[in-house]
């Protein structure tokens, strides 16, 4: 298949999108999906001022550092534990402490300095938010709506034995098949194959894995419970609006909408504010209401992720 992003970030984006990664021997999906997230869509806002993008974020340093109640390191988090440490303590840049735990799942100290011994500088989200829908329709609007207007969104899936053999296409699980887990993915944006309609999401478990390490899987069914638990960063915008971002990427059968060049949406944007419809939350205990769709989604996921 090719880099099927390869076009648009070389042209449009270019190396603005964190690749496909390899998580290996630990269970930290958690820290993947979420650090790929906020990297992008800080290299987003810097993309638009014209400064350099931001350089791929350290999981390492989460899965090391993150003591949330709820995160276990190389044992997985729960969404709470790992978008509260990046709320109030950020990671630094994965060449300040790059990643060890997928050897053997080993989990070093918490470093209070880069592994060359310079001084660590800490990438933060200003707030955190989250929805859990109960309709698919309006939810699958909603999660597109948040890609278009803000980059891409972490999601929490539901994996069965048919997903390790993924190899292409849009994929749905077999009937009867007994879940193994929950495991946090990235979902960039989305398109339809002939009439099946699919998000397009990015992997974690290497480049040999899927569609070249990312995978489509069947759009607003809420197949393998993906559009349950999306989640994503908030960032301070210190001009007061939010940057809107529209491109799009032909791949395959599909087009893909995804966060990019475009235009201004003006709209506050502050730790108690909303932004595209979305209610930020700080925590998990809070409701989240999307008025552009009328439904209102309750948050607080406290299963573990892997």
């Amino acid at each position: 298949m090719g880099n099927i992003l390869s076009t648009t970030n070389n042209q449009e984006w270019p190396g603005y999108i964190s690749p496909v990664r390899d998580q290996a021997g630990c269970m930290s999906c958690w820290a993947f999906a979420s650090a790929g997230v906020l990297e992008d869509r800080l290299s987003i806002a810097q993309y638009e001022k014209g400064l350099p993008v931001i350089d791929y974020l350290s999981p390492q340093y989460m899965v090391s550092c993150d003591e949330e109640d709820g995160a276990y390191a190389c044992d997985g988090a729960t969404t709470p534990a790992t978008w509260d440490f990046l709320v109030s303590e950020g990671t630094v840049l994965d060449s300040c402490v790059p990643y060890v735990s997928g050897t053997a799942g080993q989990v070093p100290e918490c470093p209070s300095r880069c592994t060359d011994g310079s001084k660590q500088k800490n990438f933060k989200a200003d707030h955190w938010y989250q929805t859990t829908a109960t309709n698919d329709v309006s939810a699958s609007a909603a999660i597109m709506s948040e890609i278009m207007t803000n980059g891409p969104v972490t999601a929490v899936m539901m994996v069965y034995k048919s997903f390790s053999s993924y190899r292409s296409k849009v994929y749905s699980h077999i009937p009867g098949e007994h879940p193994e887990g929950l495991h946090a993915v990235k979902i960039l944006g989305w398109g339809m194959s002939g009439s099946t309609p699919y998000w397009l999401v990015q992997n974690q478990w290497g480049t040999s894995w899927g569609e070249d390490g990312y995978f489509k899987i069947r759009r607003g069914t809420n197949e393998c419970e993906i559009e349950s638990h999306i989640s994503a960063p908030g960032l301070s915008h210190g001009m007061g609006f939010m940057e809107t971002w529209l491109v799009v990427i032909l791949i395959g059968e599909g087009v893909i909408f995804l966060g990019a060049l475009g235009y201004y949406l003006h709209m506050r944007h502050n730790r108690s504010g909303k932004s595209h419809g979305f209610t930020k939350i700080i925590g998990d205990q809070d409701t989240l209401t999307d008025p552009t769709m009328g439904t209102s989604y309750g948050s607080g996921d406290g299963d573990v992720v892997v």
